[in-house]
């Protein structure tokens, strides 16, 4: 039996979908989830708007959690997420 086939996976759907605020997912079903619509907002969207729509998440993001600036938070997140993905920073 393939992955696809099991039974017991979780459907996770996708963004918009009638399912309730209240399901918790773990991580890779949370990234599946977002998966189909940060690859939709990707390819209809130019890397300004892009760039303007990040921002724009990132600052409401911070101002529900407030504990650090923007930018602080930003630059702590790429360096955690280099270090955890090993990806060479000067690409």
């Amino acid at each position: 039996m393939t992955k696809r086939e099991s039974k017991s996976e979780k459907n996770v759907g996708h963004l918009g979908d009638d399912l309730s605020d209240r399901i918790v997912f773990s991580h890779d079903e949370l990234k599946k989830r977002c998966k189909v619509f940060l690859s939709k907002l990707i390819l209809n969207h130019s890397p300004k708007e892009i760039s303007n729509y990040l921002f724009e998440l990132m600052y409401y993001i911070n101002d529900l959690k407030g504990d650090k600036r923007l930018d602080v938070a930003l630059k702590n997140f790429d360096e955690q997420w280099h270090q955890n993905n090993d990806v060479d920073k000067s690409k």
